[in-house]
């Protein structure tokens, strides 16, 4: 009877105390506050606020505002890291909801030397050459220029997410690679692994990488190799035609639409294209999230117009290349400690839902090109040459960090933005003299201007090249049916 009192009595104490005890441990607290610089006092954005104890994590926005929802009561260690600043931890005692503002100070990152040594085993030189067109080059237009190259031999890609791809030969890349589109060579922002070729494939009906020897003709400085971008010839016969390539892709939600429109007259000995291309794709899809802020949206537009007398070819062409590439916003890392803890969680701060809008970090890309061209045939076996063209290349980059400069006022504003404007020409003689002399003597010269409209990281500057070339060619019968060649080949150039 004494068992059964006992047991009654505590029964009432717990059903008494039960419900204090249950919200007193409810996970229902909050912590919110603002991650400010800890000199200037100004709200430092998109920093990572993490309770170490829980795991529990986000980003500040654009103002330096944070909240962490869903908290329980006890004691935690929150850790605030921000890109180009040294990590600041606080230790508190959570009780009830609370505001806590969190001081970042900058820190000055200082590399030490590097050394690698190596060795490698000596390859014979040789002039060799692959083309990509056909289904092959269809099958590859719409992940861009770098992918598409990757189905050739001996040319692999440096990609920067998944949105920035840019071709490596023999293993160099950016400024030891020449790309020409159309007959120009390409002079766009070379800066940086994220800097990719301003090309619109589409444009190509056959894609020629050269490597070796042969590329002196195009430059000295194409160290790796060259990637000759042709277009389709323009249409001989009267009348018009076209084609329309549709692509999808199920990750990202992408689209690509490219349509080119061509015709000639029948009275005239005149001809012309035009073409265009829209891409649109949104935020990429791992197995178990998605990947926040890396879209992109792209549009491109060309048209080309040839005037063919008898022995005589004038030749007009413009593009325009614009694209719009967001950056994933937790790929930003300052030191080591970031990386590890990027590491350790497995997945990005904040991962959200699928959407196709761009926010900082984003990068814009305008490429413009103006090329004109005149050919004359002096005889069956002579043809003069002159190319003159106009290149305009903005690159702005929307930071999301302000390790070099303040973000601006206005998101709309880039941190950084350069420009580059070229000018060159291009005059060569092919030419033929008797049955076994062939040779070609070519001069080119290059005027640009680097301005650097935001941002001081990259000074302004001008470049003025000239270069000359010279061939010549014995063709000795070895036999009958049979020919040897011998070449000389001269090639300068001038900065």
């Amino acid at each position: 009877m004494k068992n059964i009192v006992f047991g009654l009595f505590g029964m009432l104490l717990l059903s008494h105390f039960l419900p204090i005890t249950l919200q007193a441990q409810g996970c229902n607290l909050s912590l919110r506050g603002q991650v400010l610089n800890a000199d200037t006092g100004l709200p430092m954005a998109y920093a990572g606020i993490v309770i170490k104890e829980t795991s529990q994590g986000v980003q500040s926005d654009e103002h330096g505002h944070y909240q962490l929802n869903n908290i329980c009561p006890g004691e935690y260690t929150v850790v605030c890291s921000h890109l180009g600043c040294d990590h600041a931890e606080q230790k508190l005692n959570l009780r009830s909801n609370m505001v806590l503002d969190i001081a970042m100070k900058e820190n000055a990152l200082t590399l030490e030397n590097l050394v690698v040594t190596g060795t490698t085993s000596k390859k014979a030189g040789t002039q060799t050459s692959s083309e990509l067109s056909g289904v092959e080059l269809d099958a590859g237009r719409g992940l861009g220029l770098g992918e598409s190259l990757k189905r050739l031999s001996g040319v692999s890609t440096l990609n920067t997410g998944a949105t920035i791809s840019k071709p490596v030969i023999q293993g160099l890349h950016s400024n030891r690679i020449l790309i020409f589109n159309n007959g120009v060579r390409l002079e766009g922002q070379q800066w940086g692994n994220e800097h990719a070729p301003e090309v619109d494939p589409f444009t190509a009906e056959r894609i020629t990488v050269v490597k070796g020897a042969a590329s002196v003709r195009y430059g000295a400085d194409a160290l790796g190799g060259i990637i000759l971008l042709e277009p389709k010839p323009i249409r001989r016969d009267p009348g018009i035609g076209g084609e329309l390539h549709l692509q999808g892709f199920s990750n990202g939600r992408s689209g690509i639409v490219s349509n080119m429109l061509e015709g000639k007259l029948a009275k005239l000995p005149l001809s012309g294209r035009i073409q265009g291309t829209l891409k649109r794709a949104g935020n990429l899809q791992t197995p178990n999230y998605y990947l926040n802020n890396t879209g992109v949206s792209e549009s491109n537009f060309s048209w080309i117009a040839k005037y063919q007398p008898e022995n005589w070819v004038l030749e007009t062409f413009y593009s325009r290349f614009f694209t719009q590439l967001g950056i994933l916003r937790d790929s930003h890392i300052g030191n080591l400690t970031d990386l590890e803890n990027a590491i350790e969680r497995g997945r990005p701060l904040q991962d959200g839902d699928f959407s196709y809008e761009l926010g900082r970090p984003l990068q814009k890309v305008m490429h413009e090109t103006f090329r004109i061209k005149a050919a004359h045939a002096l005889s069956e076996s002579s043809k003069l040459s002159l190319q003159l063209s106009r290149q305009f290349n903005r690159r702005q980059e929307f930071d999301a960090h302000r390790r070099f400069n303040p973000l601006p006022e206005t998101l709309d504003d880039p941190s950084i933005e350069f420009e580059i404007t070229t000018w060159a020409a291009e005059l060569n003689w092919d030419h033929r003299l008797g049955r076994n002399w062939r040779g070609a003597l070519g001069s080119n010269t290059q005027s640009q201007v680097n301005t650097v409209d935001r941002g001081a990281r990259i000074p302004n500057f001008d470049n003025l090249d000239w270069g000359f070339i010279g061939q010549s060619g014995i063709l000795k019968a070895v036999a009958p049916g049979s020919l040897n060649s011998v070449c000389v080949t001269i090639y300068g150039i001038y900065t």
